[in-house]
């Protein structure tokens, strides 16, 4: 099918996207419209009106979903764009860089409006608090930067691990910080003071973090093959969930009952170990194997009525399941892309991801609907 945007055409192979596959439009038709270089990250804003994209081409792009319009491009005086958060109204864009630099971008005009001060380390993953007062920074030798979003200034740090922190996940009520660290530990913050209240040891790191709504656990993805969840009061390991390989993402259904977990190795040998499971948050019931992919799964998520799991992987698909039998919906197939992340609106109904063309310099993003 033959897709128009920005004066550009741009044709996509049949046997890649057969029409029958749903997909709708494209975010890249060339080097002056979409991205040259890997993308690092993708956001949706809170209303889902916009995606927000982060590549090594130094660029931030800003594109309307519904229409597949690119309305914004940002140029950063920075080596790439590693990582980007969306303030919970929309107004503000965080970025940060390898070069040591987070920086503060407005919306709706694309200007830059501060940096923030003080920085020393690369950042590996960048949050937002829900009151939009603090930013707070994962950075590659350990340490946790909380920044006064108001003035830049560096409000506190928080000591305690020491390698990268890959991982945060802030309570709903803004009271609890989590971390997860290459360091094979975990740690609860009490983030009002800025006080460690304890730490997890793991036998190897950790690659994703979940507080749940209620506070009362932390679920967490391991590189040893395993789930574990900690009660937050008793501080306590209450239950380990077994997986056949390394887990590298993590999802709780809307309603929290389930956990999610995608798993896998980077062997084309064993595509069995490369599964999507299912367990029962309450009581770690083992409820479903689904063996998804030919290579690791990079990312999971629950769409938000809970009927679909959308899981991406290096073998370059994307995967739609029915998430009470474990029925394979539908595939996108990317062919030699590499898929490297996904989001899903918040009305279910439109599924983003991006992903990089191994035989091709561009950065594709698309938008497959009625997920």
């Amino acid at each position: 099918m033959s897709l128009k945007t920005n004066k550009q055409n741009y044709t996509y192979p049949e046997r890649f996207f057969p029409k029958k596959r749903g997909v709708i439009k494209a975010f890249n038709v060339g080097p002056d419209f979409g991205h040259v270089d890997e993308v690092n990250s993708v956001a949706i804003t809170p209303d889902g009106e916009y995606v927000v994209s982060g590549s090594n081409d130094k660029y931030i792009k800003i594109w309307k979903l519904d229409s597949g319009k690119l309305v914004r491009m940002i140029k950063t005086d920075t080596i790439d764009v590693v990582s980007i958060a969306i303030s919970s109204g929309g107004e503000y864009i965080v970025s940060s860089a390898s070069n040591h630099s987070i920086g503060i971008w407005d919306f709706e005009t694309g200007n830059l409006l501060k940096k923030l001060k003080g920085l020393d380390d690369f950042t590996y993953t960048i949050k937002i608090t829900r009151d939009n007062k603090y930013i707070l920074s994962g950075t590659l030798k350990g340490p946790i930067m909380v920044w006064d979003f108001d003035t830049c200034e560096i409000v506190r740090i928080l000591e305690g691990h020491s390698n990268t922190v890959n991982s945060l996940d802030i309570s709903q009520d803004g009271n609890y910080l989590i971390s997860g660290s290459y360091d094979k530990t975990i740690k609860i913050w009490d983030f009002i003071r800025g006080k460690l209240l304890g730490t997890f040891s793991n036998p190897e790191g950790i690659n994703s973090v979940i507080i749940t709504q209620d506070n009362k656990s932390i679920i967490a993805g391991c590189e040893d093959k395993k789930i574990r969840i900690w009660d937050i009061e008793s501080k306590k390991n209450v239950r380990i969930l077994e997986g056949p390989t390394e887990v590298f993402t993590l999802a709780l259904t809307p309603d929290e009952k389930y956990i999610v977990g995608g798993f896998g190795e980077y062997d084309k040998e064993n595509p069995q170990h490369n599964e999507i499971k299912i367990w029962e948050n309450e009581t770690g019931r083992l409820l479903k194997t689904i063996v998804a992919h030919e290579e690791a799964i990079n990312t999971v998520v629950v769409s938000p009525d809970g009927t679909k799991i959308i899981s991406c992987s290096m073998d370059c698909t994307v995967k739609v399941w029915d998430f009470k039998t474990g029925d394979l919906i539908r595939m996108i197939n990317g062919g030699y892309f590499r898929l490297s992340s996904i989001a899903i609106t918040p009305d279910g109904k439109n599924l983003f991801y991006g992903f990089n063309m191994a035989k091709n310099k561009g950065k594709e993003f698309l938008v497959y609907k009625e997920v």
